[in-house]
């Protein structure tokens, strides 16, 4: 990558999903602009800065054996992001989608986006009140086999006894549902 103020070699990021190299292209972009403006900031900040950032519950990877990825992806663009980079950056036999979904949310276009990498759905709802009700999400989905959870608790339970090794979890819908499952990984 070829910045106003030097050059971008052998830059890597951490984070997964073409989307994160986008965003991140951007902000080297940002950076470089701040540095017509003044700010003292070297190339190599800038590449240190990019190679260090972390980004939770965005296509982050927390166990292995099965891979257990959450990412709060909430509407349709989000979705299509994630769906994308599970598709371009991993090989499983069984994905096990454990989703749960704010009410204010595109429950529709998410489903949409997600659905089709499901080889077994489980719906659950976090601890809050705006968290829509697995079975309102059911009827959304119209999947008729989804597996229904009143807890991320119980829902981690369930997928982790539906996933084999070689499977991959998949959790999403909410930072409220991925953030509960982090604590229960």
């Amino acid at each position: 990558m070829q910045g106003a103020f030097g050059e971008y070699k052998n830059c890597t990021i951490r984070l997964l999903g073409a989307h994160q190299v986008a965003n991140a292209a951007c902000a080297a972009g940002i950076a470089e602009a701040l540095k017509k403006k003044g700010l003292n900031i070297s190339c190599e900040n800038i590449k240190r800065g990019l190679e260090k950032t972390e980004n939770p519950a965005r296509c982050e990877i927390v166990a292995k054996n099965p891979y257990t990825m959450l990412d709060g992806a909430q509407n349709k663009r989000s979705a299509a992001a994630l769906k994308d980079t599970v598709k371009r950056n991993f090989s499983y036999k069984r994905l096990v989608l454990v989703l749960g979904i704010s009410k204010e949310k595109d429950v529709k276009g998410l489903c949409d986006e997600l659905l089709p990498l499901a080889d077994t759905l489980i719906l659950t709802k976090a601890s809050i009140e705006r968290a829509e009700e697995p079975e309102a999400i059911r009827k959304v989905t119209g999947q008729k086999d989804a597996i229904l959870t009143n807890s991320v608790t119980e829902a981690m339970k369930k997928a982790r006894e539906a996933a084999g090794a070689e499977d991959m979890i998949l959790v999403t819908g909410s930072f409220f549902v991925t953030g509960e499952a982090w604590t229960r990984r």
